[in-house]
């Protein structure tokens, strides 16, 4: 009998070329999914592939089997979010992970985006780094992500991504700090305050390394923290300052312990939507695309 775990990974060897990048796409070991793509062709009385130096090439009959398995395949997820809806599960479930210095904005854009969404899934909302929302979107347990744009050599290439919001970096400092009461504050008077960052190597983190670094400045970085949240409490706290999201901080961070304040030169940072390239199941995509459209129509781009 067919399995649709054997189809999955059978699909998976058809789109990356070769054994080794489907099995680090669905993360299980290079024997294992070799055994069981041989199993599903004994299964069908016929090869899939044809293994070659460079990786496999998939035969005449595998490409017309695994073309149809496409459909069953995501079929197979309609089915279960059909069943999850008969159940009173409400339709399924819609996994969205956001880097923590985009939520406090992003977070109402949606819920008003999917109002009126039907039919109703259950919504699985969570704060994650930007390496781990890539993770989690490769190993298909979030439908989509948000994050600052990073470096395009850092988004894998099975994760699509498009600019959905803009945003510029705001300095972020307790009350009573030397540079409470200022207009703005030139980037250079900061190369000595302690600073507190996020991930240092993407996100809005490495907007704020380039813009030292490209005016030939070192950032002091005081403490590392994971999520924006933590930031804003130990500057709050008087460990150090930080660059920031406007949007966000506006929201989060506007209190009367703390001041934002202009930087200048600034950047302009963009918030994208990160997806999968492989298509998701039609309620998945209904989301996806009722979030997106109404982001966009929200003209919270520019630059």
């Amino acid at each position: 009998m067919l399995s649709v775990r054997q189809l999955r990974y059978a699909l998976a060897v058809w789109r990356e070329g070769t054994f080794v990048k489907a099995a680090e796409k669905v993360h299980i070991s290079q024997p294992a999914i070799s055994e069981q793509v041989s199993q599903l062709e004994a299964t069908i009385g016929f090869e899939l592939f044809r293994r070659t130096g460079h990786g496999v090439e998939v035969t005449d009959l595998g490409r017309t089997f695994l073309l149809e398995a496409e459909e069953v395949y995501l079929g197979m997820l309609q089915l279960n979010e059909t069943a999850s809806r008969l159940r009173g599960a409400q339709g399924g479930l819609f996994s969205i992970g956001l880097s923590s210095g985009v939520t406090p904005f992003l977070v109402p854009k949606i819920i008003e985006a999917l109002k009126d969404v039907s039919p109703r899934l259950r919504l699985a909302v969570s704060t994650a780094t930007t390496r781990q929302i890539y993770k989690s979107l490769l190993d298909d347990s979030l439908e989509i992500g948000f994050t600052v744009e990073t470096n395009p050599r850092v988004l894998p290439r099975e994760l699509l991504s498009e600019r959905v919001a803009s945003d510029r970096m705001t300095l972020v400092v307790p009350r009573g700090h030397r540079f409470t009461r200022r207009k703005s504050v030139r980037l250079k008077e900061l190369e000595a305050e302690p600073l507190i960052m996020n991930e240092l190597s993407v996100g809005y983190s490495e907007i704020v390394m380039s813009m030292f670094s490209d005016l030939g400045l070192q950032a002091n970085i005081a403490a590392i923290c994971d999520n924006f949240t933590t930031i804003v409490a130990m500057v709050r706290a008087g460990a150090g300052i930080s660059l920031i999201p406007q949007r966000s901080a506006g929201i989060e961070a506007a209190s009367e312990d703390l001041s934002l304040i202009p930087v200048r030169p600034n950047r302009t940072i963009h918030v994208t939507m990160v997806r999968r390239v492989q298509k998701m199941s039609p309620n998945a995509e209904l989301y996806t695309d009722a979030i997106r459209n109404h982001l966009l129509d929200a003209a919270l781009l520019s630059g």
